[in-house]
């Protein structure tokens, strides 16, 4: 019988190997009096953020897939079983970088010089198409299977970035701060693909095989590029605004990566509205590599073997954009703050995440935070984080939204963490 196991499996590869990343710039969980919100001098700050999620891949599969070991039947099937509602979502937001923030002599103003480095990785799968990936087509001889839609997308992209913040406080005490922050933003990697109104149909005994597909993608170099490198230029703005009354309440709201790159590095665009049909072949090489999934193969070979015709134009995208509403109260001097967090990722298949939290603070020198998350995903996340003054000229946080999760290989998976350092000059 003709088989194409293995080419599902690297496909899946492609995605689980980059299911690891996470959170642009960290938000606070107290923005209230501390060692480090009450500095007006000279801040330098060093920060690095990630998460990993998905609604049906469990953290041991990927573990497995990382370390290119055997998928016996018992684990494929318990991943498909995991399936709820025919569709399988996966996620990563990376982020890491450093700043100043400079007053000028007055303290009226604050500058600010940074760079940021950013990933976001996407993806959307519907239960036929999972599952003849991790199947092989085998099991569904004499079956159509209907694949209405999938999609991939992924970017990584880097920026420096300048700006300047101010605050305007009123007689009522209340405290408006501004902020925006300008950048040039320079394209690392983009890959976009796209699945639709596609079908599979293996003949019964095994003779052909006949394959209906409807897709496009747009790439930047097919070659996968390093973190220096450069496939495209753009610009890239942060706005975020600030209401704070001592003692009373914080709400704030923030637009991240408002901009565009223009992706001119030998890119790679592509559509097809075609059939395949393969006769008297045979692709189950599983067996030839001893069930393990192989470590390397070619992005480029892989993309061109299904689009064989393409556009090398440059292309321009959106960045990924992150529209951010927090808000809370404070409660006995400021001891206790009671806030939300909500995110909106407008680009993305896995587009909200709520964040309900609790923070303790002990005399503006350690503050406590548990910390419940519910997204797109579709289920109950908790974790914890903490703040704490290490010494006059030092503030750290960190902490994790995943604690529940992230040490079961069973469980759904749901990783990552932050940190931030800041030093008061």
């Amino acid at each position: 019988m003709f088989r194409i196991k293995n080419t599902g499996i690297i496909l899946l590869v492609l995605m689980a190997k980059l299911t690891l990343a996470q959170h642009a710039d960290f938000n606070h969980y107290f923005p209230g009096n501390t060692s480090a919100s009450s500095h007006d001098g000279i801040e330098a700050v060093v920060f690095v953020s990630e998460a990993a999620n998905s609604n049906v891949i469990s953290n041991g599969f990927i573990k497995k897939i990382r370390n290119s070991e055997f998928l016996d039947a018992s684990t494929i099937n318990q991943e498909i079983n995991n399936f709820n509602d025919g569709k399988a979502l996966s996620g990563t937001i990376r982020s890491l970088g450093a700043g100043i923030w400079i007053p000028n002599k007055n303290k009226s103003l604050t500058y600010y010089l940074g760079y940021q480095h950013q990933q976001f990785l996407d993806s959307y799968l519907d239960e036929t198409l999972i599952s003849l990936l991790l199947k092989g087509n085998g099991p569904y001889a004499g079956e159509v299977l209907q694949m209405p839609l999938s999609s991939y997308y992924g970017i990584y992209f880097n920026q420096v970035k300048g700006g300047v913040k101010f605050e305007i406080k009123s007689q009522s005490s209340v405290v408006h701060q501004f902020s925006a922050k300008a950048g040039l933003a320079f394209g690392q990697n983009y890959n976009w693909y796209q699945l639709t109104n596609s079908s599979f149909y293996t003949q019964p005994d095994g003779d052909y095989l006949q394959v209906d597909i409807v897709a496009e993608t747009r790439l930047s170099d097919t070659a996968w590029a390093e973190v220096t490198d450069i496939n495209g230029f753009g610009a890239s703005m942060d706005i975020n605004y600030g209401l704070y009354n001592p003692n009373k309440f914080y709400l704030g709201l923030n637009v991240n990566n408002l901009g565009f790159i223009n992706w001119n590095g030998n890119p790679f665009t592509a559509s097809m509205d075609t059939s395949f049909v393969f006769e008297g072949l045979s692709n189950d090489t599983i067996s030839g590599i001893n069930g393990r999934i192989p470590d390397d193969f070619s992005y480029d070979n892989l993309r061109r073997l299904f689009f064989k015709t393409n556009d090398d134009a440059p292309f321009s995208q959106a960045l990924p954009l992150v529209l951010n509403v927090s808000g809370g109260f404070f409660l006995n001097e400021e001891q206790w703050y009671i806030g939300i967090n909500g995110f909106y990722y407008p680009t993305l298949e896995a587009n909200y995440k709520l964040e309900f939290f609790t923070t303790w603070n002990h005399k503006g020198k350690f503050q406590f935070t548990p910390i419940g998350t519910y997204s797109s995903y579709e289920k109950i996340n908790f974790g914890l984080a903490f703040g704490i003054t290490l010494t006059d000229k030092v503030y750290l946080s960190a902490g994790s939204q995943y604690l529940n999760s992230v040490f079961s290989e069973s469980a759904v998976a749901g990783t990552g963490g932050f940190l931030r350092l800041t030093f008061l000059l």
